[in-house]
C-alpha cells in the first residue's frame, strides 16, 4: 500500500528551504511505494505581505489525506512564538505520525540541528583565522529559537575570546530577507564605520548576508578588503557571494 507522506514548511524558493525540500524530495523518490506532498504555507499567520494567507493549504495536511508529516517547525515561527509553531505540531501529530525538523517536540521523533555550535565555530574562524576583534552581528527574527541561539553564540564565542559584548554591534532583530534594513541600522542610524568600528560582519543567515552585501557594494565598502563578511546555511544564494560560508 502506498504511503502518503507530507512536508510541511514556509517556503520552498528561498534560504536553506530550497536545499531542504529537494533533498527531502529525492529520498521519497527512492521509495516507490510512497508519494511526497509539499504544504509550503508560510509562516503562522505572517502580518507582513501576505504569505498568512497560503496558511489555509495547512489544513488540508490530515490524517484523511496523509499517512504521516515531516514538520520543519522552526520555519513557521517568526511572526508567532515558538510555542505556538510547537503547538501546531503537537496538534498535527495527534492525528498522524509527525516527525518535526528545527526544533524538539513533545511526543514527536526530532531532528534537530546545531545552529548554536555552527556560528560558535563561524565567529570563532572570525577571530582566529582573520584576527577580527570588532565584529558586528545581523540578528534573525525574534520569534525564532534557532536564530536566538546564533545570538547566543555570538556573544558566548565572544567571551571566551576575552572580547566584551558591544550591543552596539548587534543589530536589532529582522526578518530573514530583510539584512538592509539591518545594517542600515548600524551604519546609518548609529553611524558606525564598516572597516573602522567593525572588521568583519556575521549574520545569521545567508539570506540576511546578501542584503548587507549588496548594500556594502551600494555605498563602496570592499568585501573582503575592508570587511569580512560571513553567512550562515550554505544557501545557494551563497555562491553569489565573496563571503565566509558556514
Amino acid at each position: 500500500m502506498a504511503r502518503r507522506i507530507g512536508f510541511l514548511l514556509a517556503n520552498v524558493y528561498q534560504g536553506a528551504s530550497l536545499a531542504m525540500w529537494r533533498s527531502i524530495a529525492s529520498e521519497a523518490k527512492k521509495e516507490k511505494d510512497s508519494a511526497l506532498f509539499v504544504f509550503p504555507g508560510g509562516r503562522l499567520r505572517y502580518s507582513h505581505g501576505n504569505e498568512f494567507l497560503r496558511n489555509s493549504i495547512y489544513d488540508l495536511a490530515n490524517s484523511s489525506s496523509l499517512d504521516g508529516a515531516i514538520i520543519w517547525a522552526s520555519t513557521l515561527s517568526g511572526e508567532v512564538c515558538t510555542e505556538e509553531a510547537e503547538a501546531f505540531a503537537r496538534l498535527k501529530s495527534l492525528e498522524m505520525p509527525v516527525v518535526a525538523l528545527g526544533m524538539p517536540i513533545e511526543g514527536c521523533p526530532s531532528v534537530n540541528f546545531d545552529a548554536y555550535g555552527g556560528m560558535k565555530d563561524e565567529i570563532r574562524h572570525l577571530i582566529t583565522v582573520h584576527g577580527d576583534r570588532k565584529i558586528a552581528f545581523i540578528r534573525g527574527p525574534e520569534n525564532h529559537r534557532s536564530a536566538e541561539d546564533r545570538l547566543e553564540a555570538y556573544r558566548d564565542a565572544l567571551a571566551e575570546a576575552g572580547i566584551g559584548f558591544d550591543p552596539r554591534l548587534v543589530s536589532s532583530p529582522h526578518a530573514w530577507a530583510d539584512g538592509r534594513s539591518a545594517i542600515a541600522e548600524l551604519t546609518e542610524r548609529r553611524g558606525l564605520l564598516p572597516g573602522q568600528d567593525f572588521t568583519a560582519v556575521a549574520a545569521a543567515s545567508d539570506m540576511l548576508l546578501l542584503s548587507v552585501v549588496r548594500y556594502f557594494e551600494e555605498i563602496g565598502v570592499d568585501i573582503p578588503e575592508r570587511v569580512h563578511a560571513a553567512g550562515f546555511n550554505d544557501n545557494e544564494e551563497n555562491m553569489l557571494m565573496a563571503v565566509e560560508p558556514t
